[in-house]
């Protein structure tokens, strides 16, 4: 039997300890189950407020969600996400709830199917994308801030997405040492990267570029090249009237000129969020960065499509974030995916900051060939669990490796 019999909802703790939304979905003797990503950084009070909405979504699924599913098709992906979207709205609650809902129907569906989730969604093709690995946490996520959300690392060339995910681990641990040599402690922030006692951008760049040496690689774009979240929305700060950066507070030209020029000196591919919005500033570091530089936009801060599209054509962004979570239905992040992709830029799905242990970001990155995948660090279950789904992926299938 395919179609759907039961959808039943409760609430359970995320990564960091708040509760959020899961689901599980039946038909017939098969189940699948899904657990939304949960928190955001912030204090009890932001904690409070997504518990609220979570509580919000659970109604939502069972009260209304529930009885407009019963008896469709499981593996009617579209067709059931079509009715979730048209059954709850567009608010927060919504999204949560439709999110869950629609996952926990793929994970049913690949059940009856007895496929992979990244095989079950795939429509041209799939192929397994180029792993990066955090390293060095200097934002919101760590305990020291230095004007850098994280620093990442991208083995290029490598033979196999185990190869460098080997590599990445190596640079990882190279870190580590450098770090234990300084007597200070290793800590570790919630994403899974070490968070040094540095004081600028500049010191964080010189210590990543010495541990990718210290581990036996080059630091090149060819090699072990470097990627860059600045989280420029996270990093301003509107009581000090700009970016604080090391001992300064930046405005809009100075962090720009920064960021252009950390660019050229280090052998960097991707930055992730220059500044807090798409400004001039933004677009003079999209022009004045080196070519081989993708700019990565985190859901252009608000931005809708068709600004994002034409950003993509402008040249201004030649990435974009995709957060399943945000896009509610599966359907959604693939179409959105898809779309990104067929515009000329790259689309990059990403966990986030409160996740599970689930693979949805990793498959979803699998079955629209070109995507790149956005997980943290070798480190905490919710991150290694995505990082071990592109590891099966191409243990059991011969599907094409990105990066070789």
């Amino acid at each position: 039997m395919t179609d759907i019999e039961t959808v039943r909802c409760w609430q359970e703790l995320d990564s960091r300890g708040a509760f959020t939304l899961a689901v599980e979905v039946t038909a017939g003797p098969h189940a699948g189950q899904y657990s939304v990503p949960g928190s955001a950084l912030g204090g009890r009070a932001e904690r409070a407020e997504w518990e609220e909405t979570v509580e919000d979504a659970t109604a939502l699924v069972a009260d209304e969600i529930t009885p407009a599913l019963a008896g469709l098709d499981v593996t009617a992906q579209r067709s059931v996400d079509e009715i979730v979207d048209g059954t709850v709205g567009d608010s927060t609650a919504a999204t949560i709830a439709a999110h869950g809902v629609s996952c926990a129907v793929a994970q049913t569906g690949t059940h009856v199917t007895d496929t992979p989730l990244f095989e079950y969604l795939a429509e041209n093709g799939a192929q397994i994308p180029e792993p990066v690995v955090n390293v060095i946490g200097g934002g919101a996520d760590g305990a020291r801030a230095f004007g850098i959300q994280h620093l990442a690392v991208r083995p290029v060339g490598r033979a196999s997405v185990e190869s460098a995910i080997r590599d990445g681990r190596a640079v990882r641990d190279a870190v580590r040492e450098r770090i234990l040599d300084d007597g200070q402690e290793p800590l570790v922030d919630s994403e899974g990267s070490f968070v040094p006692a540095v004081s600028s951008p500049g010191a964080a760049f010189e210590m990543l570029v010495a541990s990718i040496e210290d581990a036996g690689f080059r630091p090149a774009v060819d090699d072990v090249a470097i990627v860059v979240d600045f989280a420029g929305g996270r990093l301003y700060h509107p009581d000090r009237g700009g970016y604080p950066v090391g001992d300064s507070v930046l405005d809009g030209d100075e962090l720009a000129a920064e960021v252009v020029e950390l660019a050229r000196q280090y052998p960097v591919v991707t930055i992730e969020d220059p500044l807090r919005a798409m400004t001039a500033q933004w677009r003079r570091v999209a022009d004045e960065v080196p070519s081989h530089v993708d700019i990565l936009g985190d859901e252009i801060r608000g931005e809708t499509r068709a600004e994002t599209l034409s950003a993509i054509e402008s040249g201004a962004l030649s990435a974009v974030l995709v957060k399943p979570d945000r896009y509610g239905t599966v359907t959604n992040s693939l179409d959105i995916a898809r779309e990104i992709a067929n515009a000329g830029a790259t689309p990059v799905i990403s966990a986030r900051a409160g996740d599970s242990g689930s693979t949805v970001p990793a498959d979803i990155s699998i079955a629209v060939p070109g995507s790149n995948v956005k997980i943290g660090s070798l480190d905490r279950f919710e991150r290694t669990a995505k990082f071990n789904r592109l590891l099966l992926a191409e243990r059991e299938t011969d599907l094409p490796y990105a990066g070789e």
